[in-house]
């Protein structure tokens, strides 16, 4: 089998769509050629990228939607029951010296004048009152005793910030952007700029957090990237042996392995070790294998 052949294994090897005994055999043949590794590992980039543009609503949008739909339901039925008694004005029984055709065509025309002023006059209103949003929404009126009200209201506001990663307020604000626990594109984003000032003790222990609780895998890699200065750091390779030991994710043990093993430090052999004790990714045991016959170092039993 040449290489262009085992390309679109290495699709379905992404997508977790071989068999143990096809995963096996690509990964022995990955070991040796440098041209599939580096099309799996843009295989792996590719699917990291799609899931940390992934979007999820904000609760804000999802709020206006259910605001609006629950008045559109409430104006069908309002617009229904009207209709309903309209249709009912045909439904009369027959009256003395007046005949049901006359008589419901009368009414018919006293509806339809009655509702065409009312619809008109509530249309002119509702016209001359529309103007562009303002971003201010009404949540509670009180009265008050002398003719005045109070209302509670909610305001938003949309503004920019420029200034440098570097600026302590933009720092801060971006370490509180890759802690939304809503949108995984602003935490993608926040990650990747705070990089450029990994050296300020809470970006990396913003790094750390994310790799030990963000539930996108797309997000703990960025966090491996910003970590990846800091392998030697004793706090920090604590928590890429967490990673590697038990993180969900094969593609953030795999890029947990490269980052620990880069290293070559004596506790590195341990953990590879330990690992091939329990690990179930194919390419993963063939990689942590290979690095501890490097470091002539026994895989032991897996």
């Amino acid at each position: 089998m040449n290489c262009t052949s085992r390309w679109e294994q290495i699709w379905l090897y992404c997508h977790g769509e071989l068999t143990p005994t096809q995963a096996e055999e690509l990964c022995k043949h990955l070991e040796t050629c440098a041209a599939c590794r580096t099309a799996l590992e843009r295989e792996q980039l590719l699917l990291r990228t799609v899931e940390a543009a992934r979007l999820e609503p904000p609760p804000e949008l999802l709020a206006a939607c259910r605001r609006e739909l629950a008045e559109a339901l409430l104006h069908a039925r309002r617009s229904k029951s009207w209709r309903d008694r309209v249709a009912g004005l045909f439904r009369l029984p027959r009256v003395d010296g007046l005949g049901r055709p006359r008589l419901a065509s009368a009414l018919a025309l006293l509806a339809v004048g009655f509702l065409g002023g009312w619809l008109f006059g509530n249309a002119r209103i509702s016209l001359l009152a529309r103007g562009e949003p303002s971003g201010v929404r009404v949540r509670y009126i009180e009265p008050g005793p002398s003719g005045e009200v109070r209302l509670r209201i909610e305001e938003s506001r949309t503004r920019w910030i420029l200034g440098s990663v570097a600026d302590e307020r933009v720092r801060r604000l971006l370490v509180e952007a890759a802690r939304d626990p809503i949108d995984p594109a602003v935490r993608a984003d926040a990650l990747e700029t705070l990089r450029q000032a990994s050296d300020a003790p809470e970006v990396r222990e913003v790094f750390v957090e994310a790799l030990q609780r963000d539930p996108n895998p797309a997000i703990r890699l960025k966090a491996l990237e910003g970590l990846r200065p800091y392998a030697d750091d004793p706090d920090h390779r604590q928590a890429l042996t967490e990673a590697l030991l038990g993180d969900a994710d094969a593609s953030v043990r795999a890029m947990a392995v490269e980052l620990l093993a880069a290293s070559r430090r004596p506790d590195v052999v341990e953990t590879l070790q330990a690992l091939l004790g329990k690990e179930s990714d194919a390419y993963i045991r063939q990689r942590s294998a290979g690095i501890l016959r490097a470091m002539n170092a026994s895989p032991g039993i897996f």
